[in-house]
């Protein structure tokens, strides 16, 4: 079967190992069933924005163009590092937006992806948020009242844990060396005694310690090799793995979220076509 449209983010449901779905033209595509077949990715020499689908010969910040990107709230640099949040100097280029999706609640957790990391979340993306950075296990520890308060007590914790994952050793499935949950309350304890404000004092709850798990379907042991639609027009091979964003091939390892918004033609056939 082969299908046509505008690529977008893997949906993940987790379950005894992690199910994925791809939403194409208005079709979903069971990926999870698709293990073990022979998958072509062929880039139609198209980019929609996803903000204002006009046409872009360049995507920045996966899937908009260069005007949206500059212009729009969500692409701005506190996204990114919301401790550098301006929203409440009147400065926020979409205020709306601001409080549609930053003056809300959000948790602080620890997650394990290619290590022990800190970050933040809106509650309703949990666990959506875990399965999406190819986390094995993820434990919330706290809620605070908007993202710019979750992302003050974030950075005081980049003291002690880190922030990004490597994508290439998170594929590799490197083994927690750690107990997720002794980490989480050495966390809490850690932001209890941090020197905050009496406001964002006053705004943490901190969270009962409840540790989540990932299982992927992974059957994977080709190259952890990043192949791109900016440099080849065709990505294919035999699909041996998900995790995270990524769709991993005999041939190599490809992130369906960077590619947001390229038009393809995505073809699912047992075995390699003649």
């Amino acid at each position: 079967m082969s299908t046509t449209g505008y690529l977008q983010k893997m949906s993940g449901t987790q379950g005894a190992e992690v199910e994925y779905s791809l939403l194409l033209n208005q079709k979903t595509l069971s990926l999870s069933q698709a293990l073990g077949q022979f998958i072509t990715i062929k880039y139609l020499n198209h980019i929609q924005c996803q903000a204002c689908h006009k046409s872009t010969s360049k995507s920045f910040n996966q899937g908009f163009c260069y005007s949206c990107f500059k212009k729009l709230a969500r692409n701005d640099r506190c996204v990114m590092s919301p401790e550098l949040c301006h929203f409440a100097q009147g400065t926020c280029r979409e205020p709306d937006w601001g409080i549609a999706h930053c003056m809300q609640k959000h948790i602080v957790y620890l997650s394990w992806t290619s290590q022990l990391k800190v970050g933040l979340t809106k509650p309703s993306q949990i666990p959506t948020r875990w399965i999406d950075q190819g986390a094995t296990a993820a434990v919330a520890i706290c809620e605070v009242s908007s993202r710019y308060h979750a992302g003050l007590i974030e950075d005081y914790l980049r003291q002690w844990y880190k922030d990004k994952t490597q994508w290439r050793k998170m594929l590799e499935g490197v083994d927690m060396s750690i107990d997720l949950a002794s980490a989480a309350a050495e966390a809490q304890e850690k932001i209890s005694q941090g020197s905050f404000s009496q406001p964002l004092k006053d705004d943490v709850k901190i969270l009962d310690i409840n540790v989540q798990q990932f299982n992927f379907p992974i059957d994977y042991d080709g190259p952890i090799k990043a192949l791109s639609l900016d440099k080849q027009n065709i990505v294919q091979g035999y699909l041996l793995g998900i995790k995270g964003q990524y769709l991993l091939f005999d041939t190599g390892v490809f992130n369906i979220r960077k590619h947001t918004s390229y038009k393809v033609m995505l073809a699912i056939t047992p075995s390699r076509p003649d």
